[in-house]
């Protein structure tokens, strides 16, 4: 069983966890035959396979917050022989988590900047509604201007809504 191939869940939600095979890529009959061995676990719905991606798509009734429930997903494959389930990254951030970080920071300092009269979404209002100004003066009024119209106001209505929430917050 040394020779197993690693695997890593690269997703994972309520009812359905998504697992990564690199090494089997494109490999057909591996998969096949994956998916044949992980359809009568209990709790397993139901199982998708792409060779392509390298991918295993679970859909369970399982509880994962329950200790014998994972321990059941996590050592399955690897007493079947199919895969060895890696252990999670966790010095590893997203390029989300670092995509937000950076436009919070970038936030701030806008706030900084304007003394907290204008932050990062009201730039964007602005920079959307300015953008659609721009585009009606060119007589471009189709899919463009309103576009950027729309976008602005949908981030103002946002914007509203949660400001409404926040004033109606009382702290004691």
């Amino acid at each position: 069983m040394a020779d197993l191939p690693e695997a890593f869940v690269s997703h994972v939600s309520q009812g359905r966890v998504r697992v990564k095979i690199p090494a089997k890529k494109n490999d057909r009959g591996y998969f096949s035959e994956l998916k044949n061995h992980l359809v009568p676990l209990p709790g397993v719905v139901k199982v998708e396979t792409n060779s392509v991606t390298g991918s295993v798509l679970v859909l369970h009734s399982l509880d994962l917050k329950s200790l014998d429930d994972l321990k059941t997903m996590s050592q399955y494959p690897e007493m079947m022989g199919l895969f060895k389930l890696a252990e999670p990254q966790t010095g590893n951030v997203s390029f989300g988590r670092d995509l937000a970080g950076a436009f919070a920071g970038l936030n701030e300092t806008v706030k900084g900047v304007t003394g907290g009269v204008v932050d990062l979404p009201t730039c964007g209002i602005l920079g959307l509604l300015g953008l659609g100004i721009w585009q009606i003066s060119r007589g471009e009024v189709a899919v463009p201007a309103v576009t950027a119209l729309w976008y602005a106001s949908s981030i103002l209505r946002d914007q509203l809504a949660n400001g409404k929430q926040e004033d109606s917050k009382v702290t004691i």
